[in-house]
């Protein structure tokens, strides 16, 4: 029989079904961002068989107020499937492995346990009065130093009187509310299976301990210390002092000033290297790479006016450093050489590893760590001889979605300075056609690069996915390029960082890209303030979306902030009740009259930011007839955590943006 000729309706609607079959995938969507499974630490068996990580496990929406949970994970470095460890802990986190590759250990429900490897018993370490901060293994591979609070009963008498309800606490200016106990360090035994944890403390006075790390011979701690648990001293005050393990008075390593992070004994333990404050104690963020050769040696910094930021660091077997590089917008793996300190990548240009993520070396020199590109998301990947392969697929559903293109974009500041940025266009941008154009504004000066940023924090492919480009800059300031380009915006805050901002908008104007009568600006936290500041200070945006953000910089640094001597030292060099005038001209609450941009404040409940800095900016927009609205999400803090929030917070951010632009 003769086949029936296709009708036309029926015609059509097999041209139709061909044409489904070559069509784009699926931009992204809420659901797709409310599913990711995102990687927090890796680590690579010192023997290079096993490779540990952490997955962050996302809630459903009838979990949504629940803690997050996380899970940890052993895959053969070879190849292969891999497995769940622990599974009877709903976060466990920092996975460690001891020296000889046998155990793994890990935080999880305030305290150190040890998993055996392979036997797959499970050991807990300590059963401290206090939540344990952090650890470190001893090169024996039997016990652990631990940072935990000190857990100090009153005497009876005291106790007496507190449970009477004397209890008044005489404040310090720089003391936060409310009272923290010291941290000390600990020495604990590895247990046998079923053995009861045990743990000494070291005598250390009533120093407040930050972080401690044990020498390559076993018998001494190098410690990061303060004088009390206060922001103020951990920041501009901390000091490097060694230990024995036997306690008694410590000894100071080497001056240092301002912050410190990551202090490490070099593999001879013949000296230390740690990343600190080159300008005094002003560096938001430690912008040096130090070397102190030996006990009172002068710190040499590395990569003095270099151009490129070190923001961490590990020790190799070979004496050289794997060191996290940022510089303009890439974030790569670099091995230093202390003697010769240029950075030799490790990871190509064509994938960037993650912020704040872990990353190690085993003794053969292979490399676990995370990497993204704009297009794909991350994964843990192990970089060997042969070249990089991809250990997790953990979203295989975000592999089949379209992106929006992501490049990197330059220009000069009005002063002459270049600034770079990321430009990422919408899915199906056709090169030359002009877009509704979102500038987006990164917090805690992370800087932006081109990978696979998602989150309430980085909201560039998602506002890609809605049809719009996004510029993201690397305002200075920026953790990117060097200490230079960081202290850059000290004292000026508001000041140059915005005018970076205003002439990368003109810049995407200038090339065709941005559609010069629908422009939007959104930030979060310092890119918060940025915003508000911004459309006090220029009309050129219809729509601004901000998570958190200063409105009042006298308010927050002299009433609310926890670090009030920091906030005055790191920011603008000077007290804030010295330039009380400066410091309001700077304020967006000062210039809320001149705002016209149509505004959505998203604001946690308990924002370390108050909800109050929100209120003060919406009545003010409110009064002078500005479109605006402020959402508050109960429970949440410095950012959105619940998923159910999260969709809330996505969806208004682009029904604002989508009803403005």
């Amino acid at each position: 029989m003769r086949a029936e000729r296709p009708r036309p309706l029926t015609a059509a609607l097999l041209l139709l079904a061909g044409a489904s079959l070559t069509a784009a995938p699926p931009t992204l969507s809420v659901d797709d961002i409310l599913a990711l499974r995102r990687v927090l630490a890796v680590q690579i068996a010192p023997g290079g068989a096993q490779v540990a990580y952490v997955v962050d496990e996302p809630n459903g929406e009838a979990q949504s107020k629940a803690p997050s949970r996380t899970s940890l994970w052993l895959a053969p470095a070879a190849g292969g499937q891999a497995q769940r460890q622990a599974a009877q802990f709903s976060s466990p986190a920092s996975p460690q492995w001891s020296p000889d590759s046998r155990r793994l250990g890990f935080l999880a429900e305030g305290q150190l346990h040890v998993l055996e490897v392979p036997a797959g018993h499970v050991l807990q370490v300590t059963r401290h009065g206090g939540a344990v901060a952090s650890y470190h293994w001893a090169p024996d591979g039997r016990r652990l130093a631990f940072v935990a609070p000190r857990a100090e009963a009153p005497a009876s008498e005291q106790r007496r009187r507190l449970e009477l309800g004397y209890d008044a606490h005489e404040l310090h200016p720089s003391e936060p509310w409310p009272v923290r106990a010291p941290n000390g360090v600990w020495i604990a035994d590895v247990p046998d299976v079923g053995a009861e944890p045990r743990a000494r403390a070291i005598d250390i006075g009533a120093l407040h301990v930050m972080a401690a790390r044990w020498s390559p011979d076993g018998v001494r701690l190098l410690l990061t210390v303060a004088d009390r648990p206060w922001p103020d001293e951990e920041q501009l005050r901390p000091r490097l002092v060694a230990v024995d393990l036997a306690g008694g008075r410590p000894q100071l390593y080497c001056r240092t000033v301002g912050k410190l992070a990551g202090a490490d004994w070099s593999p001879d333990g013949k000296g230390i290297v740690f990343l600190g404050s080159v300008f005094e104690d002003t560096d938001f963020f430690p912008g040096g790479l130090f070397l102190c050769a030996g006990p009172g040696s002068a710190p040499a910094n590395l990569i003095a006016k270099s151009r490129f930021t070190v923001e961490n660091f590990r020790w190799m077997r070979d004496g050289k450093l794997l060191a996290i590089i940022a510089q303009d917008t890439n974030r790569y793996l670099a091995t230093l050489d202390p003697k010769h300190p240029q950075p030799r990548r490790v990871t190509g240009p064509g994938r960037q590893v993650q912020f704040r993520t872990d990353y190690s070396a085993a003794r053969d020199g292979r490399i676990a760590c995370v990497l993204a590109r704009h297009n794909v998301p991350p994964d843990v990947w192990l970089l060997e001889s042969g070249g990089a392969r991809q250990i997790t697929h953990l979203n295989p559903q975000l592999e089949q979605r379209s992106y929006g293109e992501g490049a990197e974009v330059r220009w000069r500041a009005r002063d002459g300075l270049e600034i770079t940025g990321v430009l990422i266009t919408p899915p199906g941008h056709r090169a030359g056609a002009r877009v509704p154009m979102i500038t987006h504004l990164h917090g805690s000066n992370i800087g932006e690069v081109n990978d696979f940023q998602m989150g309430m924090s980085h909201w560039g492919q998602w506002l890609a996915a809605q049809g719009w480009a996004v510029l993201m800059v690397n305002y200075r300031g920026s953790l990117t390029n060097g200490s230079d380009f960081m202290h850059a915006f000290e004292s000026d805050l508001g000041g140059k960082d915005m005018q970076d901002i205003l002439d990368g908008v003109q810049a995407m104007v200038d090339r065709g890209v941005a559609d010069p009568e629908r422009l939007g600006i959104s930030g979060v936290s310092y890119g918060g303030y940025l915003t508000l500041r911004t459309i006090t200070q220029s009309p050129r945006f219809r729509a601004a979306a901000v998570l958190s953000g200063i409105s009042d910089y006298y308010g927050m640094h002299t009433g609310a902030t926890l670090a009030p001597e920091s906030a005055g030292r790191l920011e603008w060099l000077r007290s804030p009740f010295e330039i009380s005038d400066f410091i309001r001209d700077r304020s967006p609450l000062t210039h809320v009259g001149k705002a016209k941009t149509a505004t959505l404040l998203l604001w946690g409940e308990f924002d370390t930011i108050p909800l109050m800095q929100a209120q003060q900016f919406h009545r003010g927009l409110a009064h002078f007839g500005v479109p605006a609205k402020l959402v508050v999400y109960p429970r949440e803090g410095h950012g959105l955590r619940e998923p159910n929030h999260l969709r809330d917070g996505y969806q208004r951010v682009a029904a604002w943006f989508r009803r403005y632009l």
